[in-house]
């Protein structure tokens, strides 16, 4: 897998999602996963939150060890994304959208 941890192998991968699923259920928490984002890879509260949506590909608001895996290939987009002058409007846009989402249904 060429990804931004490069040939990362499985097992060490799954070693760092069992640090981080505190509950041990097999999934991660928005809340979980901020925490490696920024103690393990120190991407800041914004950079968590889009990287959040860009992995939860079933919008559960969880992340499993599939979604984790999948997301070490989205990194390198992600990476990308977030050097662009446009970053800052979409991370505007998700203020935005968090401010009129008054239920906090994220829909």
């Amino acid at each position: 897998m060429n990804s931004y941890f490069g040939d990362t192998p499985e097992i060490v991968m799954k070693s760092v999602f069992d640090k981080y699923d505190t509950n041990k259920d097999g999934f991660l928490t928005i809340r979980n996963l901020e925490t490696l984002l920024i103690d393990d890879m120190g991407l800041n509260d914004e950079q968590c939150q889009l990287y959040f949506l860009l992995i939860d590909s079933n919008v559960s608001k969880t992340i499993s060890f599939q979604n984790l895996r999948n997301g070490y290939e989205v990194m390198n987009d992600f990476s990308i994304l977030i050097s662009l002058p446009k970053y800052n409007l979409i991370t505007e846009a998700m203020d935005m959208f968090k401010k009129y989402d008054v239920n906090h249904s994220d829909c």
